[in-house]
């Protein structure tokens, strides 16, 4: 209307679930993004260019290219493809490279990287497991009552896994025998 056109080419989509336009994004992992910005810097790339061309500021360039610090190879080949938290990173600094791992392994099994379920995790971790221990006068945070409501919440959370484990797994099978009578009834009647 501001050009003066009282007509435009339009694409209509009739079904909203037959195409989502953000189905066509590709997302970079976290960890690739960090080795993508050091690369583009070791071959020269200023940091005020690169924070230009990826629409942040320096800061977010100069933080993503000390995010790997302290992370033991192991839980980054557990996390490189995965879109994670980069916050998560800070908390796992604080593990020993064994319950990095441990942790990352936990974070993948229940698909949640969040930095809530990283601090979690290094809030069940031992003394031994940290890097630096914690003081005494941090652990009486947690009291015997919430404990118990992590106790209970985890049964629970076990029990609804269970649930729907079975369930997929008769889901899959209805599905792979639906998909093989059609297959066979298409090979019958073409």
């Amino acid at each position: 209307m501001d050009k003066g056109q009282s007509e435009a080419r339009c694409i209509l989509a009739r079904s909203d679930e037959a195409f989502t336009y953000n189905a066509r994004i590709n997302r970079v992992a976290t960890v690739q993004e960090h080795l993508m910005i050091v690369r583009a810097l070791e071959r020269g790339v200023p940091e005020e260019k690169l924070a230009r061309a990826l629409d942040v500021n320096v800061q977010h360039v100069k933080r993503r290219v000390s995010l790997l610090n302290g992370i033991c190879p192991e839980a980054i080949t557990l996390l490189a493809d995965k879109a994670v938290n980069p916050v998560m990173f800070d908390v796992l600094r604080k593990m020993k490279p064994g319950r990095q791992v441990e942790a990352c392994g936990l974070m993948t099994s229940a698909s949640n990287f969040s930095s809530g379920y990283a601090k979690a995790l290094l809030a069940g971790s031992k003394d031994d497991d940290l890097k630096r221990p914690a003081t005494a006068q941090r652990r009486p945070a947690v009291t015997a009552a919430d404990l118990t409501l992590l106790e209970r919440e985890m049964s629970r959370m076990q029990r609804d896994f269970a649930t729907v484990e079975v369930s997929c797994g008769q889901n899959m099978l209805t599905l792979a025998i639906a998909s093989y009578y059609l297959y066979r009834r298409r090979r019958i009647f073409p």
